[in-house]
């Protein structure tokens, strides 16, 4: 009898381990051969995002007006064999000039009016990012600003079924935040996400990441190209001290030594200058993304103690002190004296960037593309008052917009390349030999359906434990 009871015991027991291991097998092979929808994305950065106004159909931020010459792309101007032809194309084949004329003489209706955002930093209804479906060169971003990217990426999935390529644009002026969340709408449909993102972009797709967790477990692969984690200090330049910047590039045009042509030019510079100055700054600086892109603590003083950032001779050294600068300062607050909504909150965005105290790109299969070589803006020196004044200095550890420790996360980056001598828009914009080569590295990470699932049963293993 106990011989008989033990055998029905055994079979019973060998019967439910392998019904178990049936069930994972059919969960396995269902996950590996079931169709999955991918969305392969290029995420553009600050100023690419194409935006239209819907109630008309114009295109309203798209300086070089490329929505309908194929000709038009942003990397021709990186190139010196192919900037001349490019811009005798825009004067002939564009209004780029008539809608500079326009703002200059401040007719009604100009560009300028409708690159403007509300005091609570929004723009009309209407106003919306330019979608994939356009018709139109704009969904490649500003002035196709990520049309190579999305090539490259294309010609790598063109062959897999149930994948779309395409560009997420963005409106690049408002919070970033509120782009995570069109993000993560965008991408509600689809089972696998690959994401290439420039600059901002991946502010907004990290911020994605932080936010929600069935969307970290679409992800695959993140390619995060020139991101500015850390913040830039070029950003707190514009902040701060953009009358300069502008004075030093419309200097170079004013100094153009040919006759009748300087002429021509210094005026032109003139009226830029005056602009720039009196119009597009004071814009610009009221865009919350601009505000969003200042240096955090971890790049103002990243170990505590020695701070990059001195005001009034003090070093800021803690999270708290540099909060209190940037919430005093005159870009901070609206027409009325109440400071800027993006402003006040500054901390909690920056804590919408981990879940756990563990920055969100770092929780999916991410690969850090980073600029160096190049002069970046690193030591920064302001003083107040009557003298006013905003001292900076550089270091070749950069791509000239966003320093290596910024980009790194301040050396924790799990996967990194570094690309010696390239610019920011290097990073993206233009597919390089080498560059190519790196995403093609990255692209060869991204794991099957069943290593995904069988690593994501070992992580819940090991979190029982």
């Amino acid at each position: 009898m106990k011989k008989s009871l033990l055998a029905k015991i055994t079979v019973v027991s060998v019967l439910g381990a392998l019904l178990i291991a049936n069930v994972v097998f059919v969960t396995a092979v269902s996950l590996v051969y079931t169709p999955k929808k991918r969305a392969v994305i290029i995420m553009p950065g600050l100023c690419c995002g194409a935006i239209e106004d819907t109630a008309t159909g114009e295109v309203i931020w798209d300086p070089l007006e490329a929505d309908e010459h194929e000709s038009f792309l942003l990397d021709s101007f990186f190139q010196e064999d192919k900037m001349l032809g490019l811009v005798l194309d825009v004067v002939k084949n564009s209004n780029a000039l008539g809608m500079l004329n326009g703002m200059l003489n401040d007719e009604p209706g100009s560009m300028y009016y409708k690159w403007l955002l509300d005091e609570n930093g929004l723009p009309p209804e209407s106003v919306k990012a330019v979608s994939w479906e356009h018709d139109g060169f704009a969904k490649y971003g500003a002035m196709q600003s990520m049309r190579r990217p999305y090539e490259f990426l294309y010609e790598r999935y063109k062959d897999e079924k149930n994948t779309d390529t395409f560009v997420f644009n963005y409106d690049w002026r408002l919070d970033n935040r509120l782009a995570a969340a069109e993000l993560l709408k965008r991408t509600e449909e689809y089972d696998d996400v690959v994401i290439f993102a420039h600059s901002m972009g991946n502010i907004v797709t990290s911020l994605a990441l932080a936010e929600s967790e069935s969307f970290r477990d679409k992800v695959s692969l993140f390619i995060s190209s020139a991101p500015p984690y850390y913040g830039a200090f070029l950003a707190l330049q514009v902040l701060e001290d953009g009358e300069k910047i502008v004075s030093d590039l419309c200097a170079l045009g004013k100094n153009i030594n040919i006759p009748f042509v300087g002429a021509i030019a210094k005026n032109l510079m003139d009226g830029v200058e005056e602009l720039v100055n009196g119009k597009l700054l004071p814009m610009f600086r009221s865009y919350p993304s601009l505000v969003q892109l200042l240096p955090t603590i971890e790049e103002v003083c990243p170990d505590g103690v020695n701070s990059v950032l001195t005001v009034n001779g003090k070093g800021i050294t803690t999270r708290e002190e540099l909060l209190a600068f940037y919430q005093s300062r005159p870009w901070a607050f609206r027409a009325d004296g109440s400071m800027r909504p993006w402003v006040a909150d500054l901390g909690e965005y920056w804590d919408a960037f981990y879940v756990d105290g563990t920055f969100a790109s770092e929780l999916v299969n991410t690969h850090y593309i980073v600029g160096t070589g190049k002069n970046t803006p690193e030591n920064v020196t302001i003083t107040d008052g009557n003298d006013y004044s905003y001292v900076f200095t550089q270091s070749t550890a950069g791509d000239q917009t966003v320093s290596v420790n910024s980009a790194t996360l301040g050396g924790k980056a799990s996967r990194t390349y570094l690309m010696n001598d390239y610019l920011h828009n290097d990073c993206m914009t233009p597919i390089s030999e080498e560059l190519g080569a790196v995403i093609d590295k990255a692209l060869s990470s991204v794991s099957s359906p069943f290593k995904r699932f069988v690593s994501a049963i070992e992580t819940k293993n090991k979190n029982k434990k």
